[in-house]
């Protein structure tokens, strides 16, 4: 289950990504089906009346989400590499990764969003 569970972003998660670019009502209600945690109630709930989902993140979202935690970064991480096909991201890819997530933190910084710490 552990395994199962080490890429998987909470609603909490999903929401604090979301909150950065839109009105708080909407991200709250868009990140009840965005997230991908198999012990949220509105998943579960959307899975027994539609059948299973898979969360679909773009790297950009996954960007955002690598900017709410640690523990976010590297579930997000994960998932670029799975998404990707590979087990891990090689280290250009990661080079590449870490530019893309600096350039994104600066902006939501010079934006307010977040703290420059």
């Amino acid at each position: 289950m552990a395994a199962e569970n080490e890429d998987t972003f909470t609603e909490e998660e999903v929401f604090q990504a979301l909150s950065w670019g839109m009105p708080e009502t909407e991200a709250r209600r868009l990140s009840k089906f965005m997230a991908d945690d198999p012990t949220s109630p509105e998943r579960i709930r959307l899975e027994k009346a539609e059948g299973p989902t898979e969360g679909i993140y773009t790297e950009d979202m996954l960007v955002l989400l690598s900017l709410v935690s640690s523990e976010a970064q590297g579930k997000a991480e994960l998932r670029v590499a799975r998404q990707r096909l590979q087990l891990a991201l090689t280290p250009e890819q990661h080079s590449e990764w870490e530019a893309r997530r600096s350039k994104m933190r600066q902006a939501l910084i010079d934006s307010g969003e977040l703290p420059a710490n």
